[in-house]
């Protein structure tokens, strides 16, 4: 099927496709040169998708893409080049190769990659991808992870894993031991064979029960794109002391400016004591890389500044901290909830809303509220330091990190 893809007619069709509905592709039924209309939408989804998830897979020539849930799960650029960036040596090994995108982006900090796939098809795929990329030194082994682990002799610099996160009914699972392969049961042959173990998990899994899981952890990194919590990787090493303080680094990365980069100690965080205030001139919620990692009050107490609620997500103070890693916010006015108060000051009848420390989603505040979503106003719906609920009308703030 590789070479049949590669015929500059199908490789035509495609490009000239992309934006096509493939819904009604497949119901036309069209094959071209012997490719039957379900091979090419495949590969029409593939490339729509990698347009903006993988500039460098759009824009090369006779990239072959994998099957739609391949493309949905693999990484982006943007987070394949950060992840590849944490660490670098002489040889490691992609466990869990899937379509190739954190081997590809290894590749370029390791003199050696091993490249460890199960699936024949997306095995074959990705390598043709690798050549098609001009890649040299990238190995590829058809196999289990746990077979390769067991028969293999070699001391990496760094073992990779993205243990796949569907059972056999192809249903979401998010716990170590109900993914494939079950780190939980390789754990002392990765630390054994790997001067560095580095694990991703989806966002779902809870940070604190997975290092309740984990040994031997050194650090933590989660991992953003444009405010979406994409990932979390845990960084493992067989020499990691004891007692060791874990440092947990959050990043939210952006395509077109500078990311957002905090780090905290998580034994600290319990620690920090906060002042907690009325709301003041500007508003500021954390990026969801530090919502997702649990440093609130870390945060919080590096940008000095205060908290609405002790169970809140958002801070406050009287001078524009402008480097906050998170959307800030001027506050305009504070609102009592309640219908007829919030109809009459936003008088255009839409807003944008986010609930924090509320009883309410947005969707129950839009219902009782009747706002439509919207507008230049941003409402933040939460309660304040003496227990009342709140809506917090402000004014989205542009600074240099987003």
């Amino acid at each position: 099927m590789l070479e049949k893809l590669l015929q500059p007619e199908v490789q035509q069709y495609i490009s000239e496709h992309e934006r096509a509905d493939v819904n009604q592709l497949l119901l036309q039924g069209k094959s071209i040169s012997g490719i039957p209309a379900k091979e090419l939408v495949i590969q029409i989804y593939g490339r729509t998708k990698a347009k903006h998830k993988l500039p460098t897979w759009y824009s090369t020539e006779n990239i072959v893409f994998p099957a739609k849930l391949s493309m949905e799960q693999c990484s982006s650029e943007l987070t394949a080049t950060y992840k590849s960036s944490l660490i670098s040596g002489e040889q490691m090994v992609d466990l869990t190769g899937g379509a190739g995108v954190d081997t590809y982006f290894f590749s370029k900090n390791f003199e050696q990659v091993t490249y460890i796939e199960q699936n024949v098809d997306l095995f074959n795929i990705s390598l043709h991808n690798f050549d098609a990329l001009g890649t040299k030194n990238i190995i590829g082994k058809c196999e289990l992870a746990e077979n390769f682990l067991n028969e293999n002799k070699v001391a990496f610099d760094l073992i990779y894993l993205d243990p796949a996160r569907r059972d056999t009914d192809q249903q979401k699972v998010f716990r170590f031991e109900d993914c494939t392969p079950d780190v939980s049961t390789l754990l002392p042959e990765l630390l054994k064979s790997g001067k560095h173990v580095m694990i991703k998990t989806a966002p779902f899994l809870d940070i604190t029960s997975a290092l309740s899981q984990l040994q031997k952890v050194n650090a933590v990194h989660v991992v953003a794109v444009n405010n979406e919590c994409k990932e979390v990787l845990y960084l493992l090493s067989d020499e990691t002391p004891e007692h060791h303080q874990i440092k947990i680094h959050t990043v939210n990365l952006f395509e077109n400016k500078s990311s957002q980069d905090f780090g905290f100690d998580l034994n600290s965080e319990a620690q920090v004591q906060m002042d907690y205030i009325l709301p003041d001139k500007y508003i500021y919620e954390p990026n969801a890389a530090i919502l997702k990692s649990g440093g609130i009050n870390s945060v919080g107490k590096q940008y000095k500044l205060a908290k609405l609620h002790p169970n809140s997500q958002l801070f406050t103070n009287d001078s524009l901290m402008s480097e906050f890693p998170g959307r800030t916010f001027e506050c305009i006015e504070v609102l009592k909830y309640d219908k007829k108060v919030i109809k009459k000051a936003i008088t255009a009848g839409k807003a944008n809303i986010t609930a924090r420390n509320f009883p309410y989603s947005v969707a129950q505040i839009r219902k009782q509220t009747g706002l439509k979503d919207g507008g230049v106003d941003y409402l933040f719906a939460t309660t304040n330091l003496h227990n009342e609920k709140i809506i917090l009308r402000t004014k989205k703030l542009d600074h240099p990190v987003g």
